[in-house]
């Protein structure tokens, strides 16, 4: 499968699993991107139609944005999804591979966000926003040992992007968000997809980073169980603590985070605060 159908695939498959009546996807090879369409429109209620163009250009993102609105009046979500990825050495790294990467990752988002934003502002609302998904990546925020050089600068470009647009269009009821993935089973991350086990040494899960946290709670506030639970009468202050600890860790971390304010509310709550 093309490289690029790998990812549209993925992210059509689950808006139309979670009931989407209609997803478009884009690609630059025709072939490729129309079977995906079919193969998709048989497998769920919904169907998916293929537009290939190819948005490296402003001109393609500009083409895409006019075949779409021939066909629809208001689009509902943009994902952002297109990408490309080149690794060489420091010495030897070449024009061409940092302008095509920062080209279709960077500047082509801009642009064909900017080419749909009358569409997108037709469907956004106070009571149903809009919405632009960009797919930024992990090596946007951390360094990835690999010699990626216009990889990692343009996601870092594409989560700082996405703040500014963010900015800008919740006013026109339209919110723009990224995600960071890591690495996944494609064509175009074939590391992850040939040698998943060897890569997974050099990546910790969330799972055995949660561990490690509990590990070092367990040691910071005694009274800690194996599992990493405390006994209420201590659950005060083992929330300061695990607070203390946590607040200070990486963006990863965010969801242990949420979750121990989550928990100081409800304490707060119960103590009629």
């Amino acid at each position: 499968a093309d490289r690029e159908i790998d990812r549209q695939l993925q992210v059509a498959a689950g808006f139309l699993a979670q009931g989407a009546a209609k997803v478009y996807i884009t690609a630059r090879k025709a072939g490729p991107c129309e079977a995906t369409a079919k193969e998709l429109s048989a497998a769920y209620d919904g169907e998916c139609i293929a537009l290939p163009i190819d948005i490296s250009t402003v001109e393609g993102c500009d083409k895409l944005a006019g075949e779409f609105i021939k066909l629809e009046p208001k689009l509902d979500i943009l994902v952002n999804n297109a990408g490309a990825a080149w690794g060489a050495e420091f010495d030897e790294f070449p024009e061409s591979g940092w302008d095509k990467v920062m080209d279709l990752n960077v500047k082509s988002l801009f642009f064909l966000t900017k080419a749909l934003a009358k569409p997108l502002r037709a469907a956004a609302s106070p009571e149903r926003p809009a919405k632009v998904i960009n797919i930024a990546s992990i090596d946007g925020i951390f360094v990835n040992p690999g010699e990626t050089y216009s990889y990692g600068a343009s996601k870092a470009a594409v989560i700082h992007l996405t703040r500014r647009m963010a900015t800008k269009l919740i006013k026109d009821n339209i919110n723009v968000t990224a995600i960071a993935p890591g690495a996944f089973a494609s064509d175009m991350n074939r590391a992850a997809r040939d040698q998943s086990d060897e890569l997974a040494k050099r990546i910790p899960s969330l799972l055995e980073n949660h561990k490690f946290v509990y590990a070092r709670l367990r040691k910071l506030a005694p009274g800690a169980d194996a599992d990493g639970e405390f006994d209420p009468a201590e659950r005060e202050a083992w929330l300061e603590r695990l607070w203390a600890y946590a607040k200070n860790l990486s963006p990863s971390f965010n969801t242990i985070k949420a979750h121990i304010l989550f928990q100081r509310l409800q304490l707060d709550r119960t103590r009629g605060i």
